[in-house]
């Protein structure tokens, strides 16, 4: 066999060069965000096994994509009420990093690093003071570096702007 040029394809014909319409990056990157710094574990085993069975049937990326979707739409009521188990956030994010050697679009949240981590927690101290000033001027400037944060009931939680 040798090569010919031609850019690999998905089931539908379309080259897998042009992903537009199959899926979107953006809202896998907000999940793997809101996963949360996890531990390693395995990839369930029912949504990975229905992504490479997808794969293995003719490259059907849309297919696969589609299950990787369903199990986020499954799996973020767990998320949001606060009742996934580290073990389950760990288990999600590992399907994610499997799903992302194909797929190449997740940019999953590293670290924070101690600069972020450090005015994160001082302005969670001026919140705490009621110094909403020093607060709103820490969020300001955490957004310039493309940190933006979401107060919420169970605390607050940041995520990558671009």
């Amino acid at each position: 066999m040798h090569a010919t040029g031609d850019p690999l394809r998905a089931a539908d014909g379309r080259p897998l060069s042009e992903p537009a319409g199959v899926f979107d990056g953006a809202r896998l990157d907000e999940f793997a965000v809101r996963l949360g710094s996890v531990g390693d574990a395995e990839a369930p085993a029912e949504i990975r096994d229905r992504w490479d069975e997808a794969l293995r049937d003719d490259l059907n990326l849309p297919a696969a994509v589609g299950h990787l979707f369903e199990f986020i739409k499954a799996f973020n009521p767990r998320l949001e009420s606060g009742k996934a188990s580290a073990e389950e956030r760990a288990a999600a994010m590992a399907m994610l990093r499997h799903a992302n050697l194909i797929l190449d679009v997740i940019e999953f949240p590293e670290a924070v690093d101690a600069e972020v981590e450090s005015l994160i927690a001082e302005r969670q101290t001026a919140r705490d003071q009621r110094d909403f000033a020093r607060s709103d001027e820490i969020r300001k400037r955490l957004l310039g570096m493309g940190i933006q944060l979401d107060d919420t009931k169970e605390g607050t939680r940041w995520k990558r702007v671009r």
